[in-house]
């Protein structure tokens, strides 16, 4: 809960940042992106405190909460060896989720612009946007310390200590003379670090990790979405919309068509009845006249019968 609670708050912030940047440049191409940090100064800071949270930096909020999850799991592979294999998962994920925030941040923000069109075009999200991301920016960096000082710890209290000696201050000396809180610490540094090198020193060129014709499959499959995409599409274009035309027809061939062929009998009928309505007492009177005369007339002929 402590985590959700953090990550809540830097989550939101890199939705909500995204959306700005989107908002000025009009695509969602990062590879259409690079210095908007120079038109963008706000937003380029207040996505940096998500970027750094997300990756676990002390003293940022995503740390705390990330580093205890980590570390139970584990101290939990003593007794169950399973919880190894996911603490090593765990960290890798740390890696690669430290790796692509800053790979994000530093295509977006820095360097030179790469579509000269969006970057002339860009601006400033107007304060009714970036005031909620600054208020996100200031949670995403204090929510551990302050969760933590509002009463986190009974949640996250060191098995040294005894839930009611523990303080807030303890829990965070704790954590830091923990061995697995530097792992996790080395981890994030090195995703920012790789990032750096490849994104903003370009000291390491990405197309080697596609150099190959091996590696140009996976990264084509990864591009792909492993398929996902085109086969929504697909479903979208073939199954769904081949349905809707179904269903629009049958609506309104065949259920607009009976409700309006009802309608259409019931108005022509009415338009037939309507020119007895003559208005004239000589006719109603004429009309009263004939039908008692037929009513007489049939009585006397199969009065016998009745």
């Amino acid at each position: 809960m402590f985590h959700l609670m953090n990550h809540a708050f830097f989550k939101a912030l890199l939705f909500l940042s995204a959306g700005a940047v989107i908002h000025a440049v009009h695509t969602e191409d990062m590879r259409l992106m690079g210095g908007l940090g120079k038109k963008l100064k706000i937003t380029k800071w207040v996505m940096l405190m998500g970027c750094i949270s997300i990756a676990g930096i002390p003293l940022w909020s995503g740390f705390f909460s990330k580093d205890e999850i980590l570390a139970v799991t584990f101290e939990t592979g003593a007794e169950n060896p399973l919880f190894y294999l996911l603490y090593i998962m765990g960290t890798l994920t740390a890696f690669m989720t430290a790796f692509y925030m800053f790979r994000l941040w530093f295509m977006t923000f820095t360097g030179e612009p790469r579509d000269h069109h969006a970057y002339d075009h860009a601006h400033e999200s107007p304060k009714v946007m970036w005031v909620p991301l600054a208020i996100l920016a200031v949670l995403a960096v204090v929510s551990g310390l302050v969760g933590i000082f509002l009463g986190f710890e009974s949640l996250i209290v060191p098995t040294m200590f005894h839930p009611h000696e523990a303080t807030a201050i303890d829990v965070i000396i704790h954590t830091f003379q923990e061995p697995l809180t530097y792992v996790s610490i080395a981890v994030a540094v090195l995703g920012i670090g790789l990032a750096y090198l490849m994104y903003m020193k370009r000291s390491i060129n990405p197309d080697a990790f596609v150099a190959t014709p091996a590696r140009r499959k996976v990264y084509d499959l990864l591009l792909a979405r492993y398929g996902f995409t085109a086969g929504y599409d697909w479903v979208g274009l073939k199954v769904v919309y081949g349905v809707a035309r179904v269903v629009d027809w049958l609506d309104r061939k065949v259920i607009d068509g009976i409700v309006n062929g009802i309608a259409t009998v019931t108005v022509k009928l009415g338009n037939v009845l309507r020119r007895g309505q003559t208005g004239f007492v000589q006719s109603y009177a004429a009309l009263v006249v004939a039908g008692v005369s037929i009513i007489v007339i049939l009585l006397f002929l199969f009065g016998g019968v009745i």
